[in-house]
């Protein structure tokens, strides 16, 4: 039976002839034709450890000896097999967007904790996981979020800048990294991982993100240039203007710029409602039309002689201390001439079911139970795992299609 930490051996072994076709469409096109029937047989039996709860670590030890596979053949698959991970990754985006019909795509990023120093991308930095700095990889993901499920769209590794060639030449070597791939900043991997997504014409809801995220000018600057609307969480003293309706050039109305929460000082606040996994969920909330003005944005707009950004404020008030804000969004939606608050509060809020996949992925599937030593291996293990999930997802959308009432 399906349960929060996987599939029993039953159950998978009667979704072999589904794990066989899904492999088969997915897996198999445009991949190296020499070996390609057992490769596809060794997907199916990687597909099927990832979703077995008899499996405590996801490894190719682990799921070999529960499958009776060659946990050499399993590990094969991953480090050194000659198959391509992109073209699968864009498979699964365009599955999992049909299937989905998201209503956000939540831009974050996940850690995987190591031992080691040796792991491609491995450094000491912050992990969520634990709460501060630990050894561990970090990875971007743009994940499609919708009522039916949630599962993600694209991966990129981050690369530390310890990791680039000048200081870790002796390391990028046995990991494969390519020669190419040197730290870029979270953001503009987000960015990256966006225009590849674009590549495949895929249409994309409203983009959400956290303030790691949503801080960095540059990101909503580059979300905006491609045409994208977003809601982004931002701190609490970004520098913003009271819009008027006369565009504001890049140093118009310098030195009078105010923090968002004094902006909204005595703006009307509404109650607004959202759904979440506890059931219904309230508070207050306003809205407001602004211009950004700090600094940075006055000299980006000022060196692409553009006005300063025009955005829409949402402040959500601190349930114990009415007059202190506890989270704060900008909110760009081309094409609407003035978005309701409670779209805004909605979508803002959907971010939050990236949390769902990434514990799917950890939990259920093992993603982070793979060493992950080189390049190669570490994008084709997510890989591999993401295709588990979106099976998962498919599966429980069929089941959930067939059990409704006529």
């Amino acid at each position: 039976m399906w349960c929060d930490s996987g599939v029993d051996l039953a159950v998978v072994g009667a979704l072999n002839g589904e794990l066989e076709r899904f492999v088969g469409e997915v897996f198999v096109p445009g991949q190296p034709v020499a070996g390609a029937e057992r490769r596809a047989d060794m997907c199916v039996h990687h597909l099927r450890g990832s979703l077995l709860t008899d499996v405590k670590r996801k490894t190719a030890t682990g799921m070999g000896r529960v499958l009776g596979v060659s946990a050499q053949s399993l590990n094969h698959l991953v480090t050194d097999s000659p198959w391509r991970w992109e073209p699968v990754q864009n498979r699964i985006a365009a599955r999992a967007q049909r299937l989905l019909r998201p209503a956000v795509w939540a831009i974050d990023d996940t850690t995987f904790l190591k031992d080691g120093h040796d792991s491609v991308g491995v450094a000491r930095q912050h992990s969520g996981r634990v709460g501060g700095q630990a050894n561990c990889q970090a990875a971007v993901s743009v994940t499609a979020c919708g009522r039916t499920g949630v599962v993600p769209l694209a991966w990129r590794l981050f690369m530390p800048e310890s990791w680039n060639p000048e200081l870790s030449g002796e390391r990028r070597g046995p990991a494969r990294v390519p020669d190419d791939v040197r730290h870029r900043p979270k953001w503009q991997l987000a960015l990256d991982a966006l225009d590849e997504l674009a590549e495949q014409k895929l249409t994309p809801p409203p983009v959400v993100a956290d303030e790691d995220y949503g801080r960095a000018g540059e990101f909503r600057d580059g979300l905006a240039g491609r045409g994208l609307g977003f809601v982004v969480q931002v701190n609490h003293d970004i520098s913003l203007l009271p819009w008027r309706r006369e565009p504001d050039t890049a140093w118009a109305r310098e030195g009078k710029h105010l923090p968002a929460t004094g902006i909204a000082a005595g703006a009307t606040k509404t109650p607004v409602s959202w759904h979440t996994d506890d059931g219904e969920r309230v508070a207050h909330f306003s809205l407001l039309r602004v211009r950004e003005a700090g600094r940075p944005v006055r000299q980006r707009a000022s060196a692409a002689k553009t006005c300063l950004p025009d955005r829409w404020l949402l402040i959500q008030w601190d349930t114990k201390k009415p007059d202190e804000p506890a989270h704060v969004w900008l909110a760009h939606l081309p094409g609407v001439a003035r978005p309701t608050i409670t779209r805004l509060v909605r979508l803002a809020k959907a971010r939050w079911a990236i949390e769902t996949s990434y514990r799917e992925l950890k939990n259920t599937l093992g993603i982070d139970h793979f060493e992950g030593r080189t390049w190669p291996g570490w994008h084709r293990h997510v890989t591999l795992v993401t295709a588990a999930l979106l099976f998962l997802t498919e599966y429980r959308a069929r089941t959930l299609k067939n059990a409704a009432p006529a």
